[in-house]
């Protein structure tokens, strides 16, 4: 995507004060797009989103009944963007 474009929607993210929910099964909707080179823009997404001052969520986005739960991807995504635990947001149940 261009850069203008995600500059100006990872602002809005951050001035609406809402969390960037990095999914672990986000790769499913580009099926045309290897799943390294898929991870490697997400992260640099994930980057900007975090420079910007973004909290973040982290989800399975399950497709499967394997998949439910399933949040290494997401976890990776967020290691290698250097998002802290003190990005997350955390809800207490």
């Amino acid at each position: 995507m261009d850069k203008d474009f995600l500059e100006d929607i990872t602002s809005a993210l951050a001035n609406s004060h809402v969390a960037v929910e990095v999914m672990s099964q986000m790769y499913w909707w580009y099926p045309d797009m290897r799943i390294s080179d898929f991870t490697e823009a997400y992260i640099g997404f994930i980057k900007l989103c975090s420079k910007k001052g973004c909290r973040f969520s982290v989800g399975s986005d399950a497709h499967s009944a394997g998949a439910v739960g399933n949040i290494i991807w997401s976890l990776k995504v967020l290691e290698k963007a250097g998002v802290t635990e003190e990005d997350l947001i955390k809800i207490n149940i």
